[in-house]
This record gives structure tokens, sequence and C-alpha cells, in this order.
């Protein structure tokens, strides 16, 4: 058999192109980090990092990767899936080249990959060395790979509001109510100008203001918090109504996805893992679509209409005042990739916990009867305390 060094050097090859890539988001100790690979109609390369979204040359991939393999029949990729981690080994005949370790959530990925390397590996087998059909194996690009192995956040979060389809009359309502609150938060700026000129200013340079002057101003500062108070409750009471709604319409989509599931699908699966997913994370949905979601268009609108209004009053004010906001926009993006991380660490670790309760409560008796409690004690504070550190890191 060849040895393991023999694997390690790919000639380059101009017809080279590229099959199928996925990404790695667990490190050798199963601890949250970023890695890829790919597979062309040569070789499998594997790196360190984040894959560049746009389309990529192959002598690129080549440059940016930190272990390659050429393509040869005594190559095998190896599987294992558990609940919540999988495993993929690249073996030579019994020896093991590379392990590479990851979540669940990116299993298709995997998947993909490990069919094109078989099927580019069957036909190296066969003698079929440049047997490649574009129309059966079409080449894919690390865009489409994001597209199709991934879903953005836009697109989840359109698929998400798809289930307000029978509720859009109460959307409907409840941006209006937006509008509304957002119009009415604008309305003290109006008032306090004239409020500072006419009454404050003279008053405290000694002249005589009479009461009726200030008595308008102030009413309308009281009117518009009132008006703005009894809008903004009602856009939350309208849009928490719709969005719990949503989240039950999901939860039973889910569940009853779940039941039309095969049982080889549970023999893989912690109930737990399982209950977390239709309990909890439908949950945390719902407190998006009806806090995070509102307060963030809000905001927008907020910062639109204020910038308007700034405009009005003194164009090099507002220009002073929106410099900061690219720069802001650009912090909050750049921590994106760490929330997400952070949120994901969070949902398998409370999946976990989950799991702990749903093993040890339908089992308790055996739990007692073997005298079992204190070590069910501590693998529940272990799993509450990863909890806790996911949840701070977030944090």
């Amino acid at each position: 058999m060849a040895s393991a060094e023999s694997f390690d050097s790919v000639n380059s090859n101009p017809s080279e192109i590229l099959l199928a890539c996925c990404h790695i988001n667990l490190d050798e100790q199963a601890k949250f980090g970023s890695g890829w690979l790919a597979v062309t109609t040569e070789a499998l390369y594997s790196g360190k990092g984040l894959l560049p979204v746009e389309q990529i040359a192959v002598d690129e991939l080549q440059n940016l990767a930190q272990h390659q393999w050429s393509l040869q029949k005594e190559l095998c990729l190896t599987l294992t899936t558990r609940p919540t981690i999988g495993q993929l080994e690249l073996r030579a005949g019994q020896e093991v080249l590379q392990c590479w370790k990851f979540s669940a959530g990116i299993t298709p990925e995997v998947v993909r990959l490990k069919d094109c390397f078989e099927t580019r590996c069957e036909h190296l087998t066969h003698g079929e060395k440049h047997a490649f059909n574009p129309k059966k194996n079409t080449p894919v690009s690390l865009q489409n790979v994001s597209k199709k192995t991934s879903t953005g956040s836009l697109a989840a979060l359109i698929r998400v509001l798809r289930f307000a389809a029978p509720y859009w009359w109460v959307v409907v309502i409840g941006t209006l109510l937006a509008l509304g609150t957002t119009f009415a938060s604008l309305v003290p700026p109006y008032l306090t100008m004239p409020l500072v000129d006419k009454v404050l200013i003279p008053h405290q340079s000694g002249e005589h203001v009479p009461l009726g002057i200030a008595i308008p101003y102030l009413a309308g500062l009281a009117a518009a918090a009132v008006v703005a108070s009894l809008l903004g409750y009602g856009r939350t009471w309208i849009l928490a109504w719709v969005s719990e709604r949503i989240t039950a319409d999901l939860r039973i989509r889910t569940y009853a996805h779940v039941q039309s599931l095969s049982l080889d699908f549970f023999a893989t699966r912690r109930t737990g893992d399982l209950i977390s997913r239709i309990g909890s994370d439908t949950e945390r949905l719902n407190n998006y679509l009806s806090i995070s979601l509102i307060d963030f268009f809000s905001n927008i609108l907020l910062v639109l209409f204020t910038a308007i209004v700034l405009f009005t009053i003194s164009p090099l004010l507002a220009v002073m005042t929106l410099v900061p906001f690219p720069f802001v926009i650009w912090l909050v993006y750049s921590v994106r990739g760490r929330l997400h991380q952070g949120f994901s660490r969070s949902r398998i670790a409370w999946a976990d916990m989950t799991s702990a309760l749903a093993d040890t409560i339908p089992g308790i008796r055996v739990v007692k009867a073997f005298a079992q409690e204190e070590r069910e004690i501590n693998r529940f504070r272990r799993a509450n305390h990863r909890v806790l550190e996911a949840n701070d890191h977030v944090n």
C-alpha cells in the first residue's frame, strides 16, 4: 500500500475543476473554529479560516490550503454522525491521515462533499481519469455552496415571515403603529426649539415671559409623549400577537415533520435535542420576532426620520451627527460571525442540558435504585455550566 506521504503531493493541472466544498466549524478538541474542505477533479484540499464567498480559482485554492491529497483509489472518507457532533476521517487503508469534526448543522454540506469525493474516486478506480460530465457533475463554486448548503440570514427571515401571510392585515396595522410611534417621537425637537428660544432664554435674561406662551409647548410635549407611549404599546402588543401565532405554527410544523421521519433518524438523535428544537428554539424565535426585529426596524425608521429633521434644521449638524454611523455599521458587521458562533454554541449547550433532563427524569426509578442521584446532579451541573459559559460568551 502507498505510504501517507505519497498522497500529499498534488501536481498542478490546468483542467482541474472544483467539485464541492464545505465549512468545518469545530477544531480537533471539538471547540468552535473555522476551517474548510474542498474536492476537485484531482485532489482533496483542507485549510483554516473562512472560505471566500466569491468564485475562486483552483490555483488560488492550492495556495490557501494547508493540506492537500491527490485523489487515488486507496483513499476513502469515513463519516460518523452523532446527535450534536460529526466526524469525518480521511483514510488510506487502515491508516487515518486526517480527521475533522463539525456540528450537526453542517452535516448536509459534509455529506455532499463526501459523495462528490467518492464519485470522483470511483471514476479514477475504473480508469476514467478524465470522465467528468459537466451536465451530471456541475462544478460547485463557493458562492453556490453557500447558497445551497447554508441559508442566509435574509433568506431565513423571509422563510419565517411567510408564516405571517394569514395575519397580513394585523402586520399592516402593526407597521402603521410603528410609523406613528416614530413620528410621535420626532415631535419634541420641533417643540423644544421654540420653547428654548421664546421662553427659557428670555426668562434667563430677566425678561417677563407670560405663562400662556409656555403652556402650548409643554402641552404639546406631554401629548407627544403620551401618544408615542400608547402607539408603542399597541405596536408591541399587535406584533407580539402575530409572532406568538407564527411560532405556534412553526412548532406544529416542526412536530409534524418529526412524526414523518423514519426510525433511523431517531436512532441518531437524542430526545432532548428534539425537545429543544420544538420548545426553546421556537421560543427564541418568538422573542426575536416580537422584540428584536421590531426594535431593529423601529430604530432604522427613527434614524432616517431624525436625519431628515436634522437636515431641515442644519445640514452641517446633520452631517456631523451621521458621520459615526458607517463606523458603527462596520463594527456590527465585524462581530457578526462571532455572535453567530456564540449563539450556535448556546443552542447546542441548551440542547445538551435538555437531553440530560430527558434522560434522567423518565428513568428516575433506575437512578434511585442504583443510588446515582449525585452523579446525575453533577452531570446536570456540568451541562448547566456549559449553558452559562455559552451565554456569557455571547453577552
